[in-house]
């Protein structure tokens, strides 16, 4: 049929676009993993290894989409032209989505460290009201309040992460 040879090069170039969005796919998976892993007590240079290493796999999938696209260009056809023009609206997806990642991150990382802020003054408080007068209850009023505000934002900040 006529136009059938235009579309099997541009079948080759979906699947290496199928591929390189399977890796970052499992990058994702690994950089969750990460996170992970440092909120449940990991060292942050662990973390930081991985931020690196899962970084590089992100630039060389975005730098292999991006010779797709540019192999698509150079074919200059009317199909060429439309998968690139996907192309380019999956590369800035991906980044507005890699963007969200990190900020999701960070937060749950500053969370974390409130989490054992909070757990560490829990601790000397108990300790203090062992040692502290009859009237020393407020403390632990202004505990649970503070463990409360805490788990509401502990929701609010995991949310994003369950709607991706």
């Amino acid at each position: 049929m006529p136009g059938d040879e235009a579309s099997v090069p541009e079948l080759s170039h979906n699947l290496q676009i199928l591929k390189i969005q399977e890796e970052r796919v499992s990058a994702y998976e690994d950089f969750e993993a990460a996170i992970r892993a440092l909120i449940a007590g990991g060292a942050e240079e662990d973390y930081e290894k991985a931020c690196a290493g899962i970084t590089q796999r992100f630039k060389s999938a975005s730098e292999h989409v991006n010779s797709v696209d540019a192999a698509l260009l150079a074919k200059d056809t009317a199909a060429a032209k439309g998968l690139s023009s996907w192309i380019r609206k999956l590369q800035s997806c991906e980044k507005d989505k890699l963007f969200l990642t990190v900020a999701s991150h960070i937060e749950r990382k500053r969370l974390a460290k409130i989490r054992i802020a909070v757990e560490a003054s829990a601790k000397r408080m108990a300790e203090h009201k062992e040692h502290a007068p009859e009237g020393a209850s407020c403390a632990c009023v202004k505990k649970q309040e503070a463990d409360k505000e805490l788990d509401e934002l502990a929701l609010e900040v995991a949310s994003p992460c369950r709607a991706a």
